[in-house]
Formats: C-alpha cells, sequence, structure tokens
C-alpha cells in the first residue's frame, strides 16, 4: 500500500506533464500448449494470435490488480479504487521470505486457485490482473462454434500455479522490483473449428508483470517519459 500510494511526475503522450504511480510495470502476454484432445494442430495453432490479441495489449499500470497508470482512474468495475490492497492472509496458498543481506528482503507469494477469477474480487484477482470474463473475446472468433451449449457452459478458466516475487527495502517498507507470474489453464469443450467437430481442447496463458518498468518499454508502447 505504500508503494502504490506514491506519485511521481511523467510527461504523457502529447507531451504534459502528469502524475502516475510512481511504480509501473510492463507486461508480456503468452498462449503455450494449445492442444486438440491432448494434440497439437496446426489449423488451430493459426488462431492463437488472434486470441492473444483480443485478450491482450500492452498496458501501463500500477502494482496488481490495476488498470491505469493514473492513481485517480485506477478503478474496478464498480467504480472502487485499485489503490489499496485487497489481498487477505485467506488469499494465500503459499509464502517464503528470504533475507538478501542487503537491508532487502525477497517476498514470494502464491495466491489459491480461483475459476474465472474477476480482478480485485477472489483470491488471484487480488493478487494479479487477471483476464475476468473472457467469453466475449471467444465469442468474437468467427471460426469457432459449439456442438452443444454456449460458451459459458463449455469454457473453464483455472487460475492456478502462478507466484509473485516481490523485492522490499525493510527500512523504507517500500518494494523496489516484483515480478507477477500468473499463469491460467483453460479447457474448452464441445468446440467446433473448421473441420473439427465436437472436440475439447485445452491452452495455457502467462501473463507476466515485471517492476519497475523501463524507460523503453514506457516510451515504446505508451510514448510516456519520466520527467
Amino acid at each position: 500500500n505504500k508503494t502504490k500510494a506514491k506519485t511521481a511526475d511523467y510527461i504523457d503522450s502529447v507531451g504534459a506533464p502528469a502524475q502516475y504511480y510512481a511504480m509501473l510495470g510492463e507486461d508480456n502476454l503468452l498462449i503455450e500448449d494449445l492442444l486438440i484432445d491432448g494434440k497439437e494442430n496446426a489449423a488451430i495453432s493459426n488462431l492463437v494470435p488472434g486470441i492473444a490479441g483480443g485478450l491482450f495489449s500492452h498496458g501501463l499500470n500500477g502494482l496488481p490488480p490495476s488498470r491505469s497508470c493514473d492513481p485517480l482512474n485506477d478503478n474496478d468495475d464498480d467504480g472502487v479504487s485499485y489503490l489499496t490492497s485487497r489481498l487477505t492472509q485467506e488469499d494465500i496458498l503459499a509464502t517464503n521470505v528470504a533475507d538478501n543481506g542487503d537491508g532487502t528482503i525477497t517476498l514470494t507469494i502464491q495466491p489459491k486457485l480461483s475459476e474465472m477469477s474477476v480482478p480485485g474480487k477472489d483470491a488471484q484477482g487480488r493478487f494479479f490482473m487477471t483476464l475476468g470474463d473472457i467469453t466475449g473475446v471467444v465469442d468474437s472468433i468467427s471460426a469457432l462454434s459449439w456442438a452443444s451449449g454456449d460458451t459459458a457452459s463449455n469454457i473453464l478458466c483455472h487460475y492456478m500455479g502462478g507466484t509473485g516475487t516481490i523485492k522490499i527495502d525493510t527500512a523504507a517498507g517500500e518494494i523496489v522490483e516484483a515480478d507477477y507470474n500468473m499463469v491460467v489453464k483453460i479447457e474448452v469443450n464441445h468446440a467446433n473449428i473448421a473441420v473439427i467437430k465436437d472436440k475439447s481442447a485445452s491452452l495455457t496463458i502467462k501473463y507476466d508483470m515485471h517492476y519497475p518498468a523501463s524507460d523503453e518499454y514506457m516510451m515504446e508502447n505508451k510514448s510516456v517519459k519520466r520527467a
């Protein structure tokens, strides 16, 4: 909370002065292990860029969960601010603390499993910036239809196995560096894709966030620089 409460001066994309979170992060999303009935399929693999594009575009956000670089506009779907951490002790599956011997400690946290996680609303969503309801993205894939049921009943999202590794300056009580590595296992049932009918599919999404963001990342992706 102390780290996320700090702001810093930046120059925004139109050259105007702005105040954003002092600790901003860079992110990347990968889709791996896309399988049909447990096997790779070239036709399905060609859909990966479209799936990834619908789920993700590079952001510039505060510590997760966060949807904005600007703390004044960083809110959930209910309009409640993300400025204060919502993580609870009950959300944590495993944790470890290591003394680095230089005035910092490294805290590793693994949150408990969540299904179809919503940012700020469950164990995974209170620790990571989860994807929320992805049924709309899946519905937009024109090559995909269902042999039975609908998108909501045929898509399962298991958020599990991801961790956060956070380095903290113990004297200041502030985060100096952090990596959040979220993992989502997605199962799809009764899928029709081209000549493939009524099949099961699975894929893994890995969403990585690193703090602080580099100057190069901020400029290349958001045309923002530190003042």
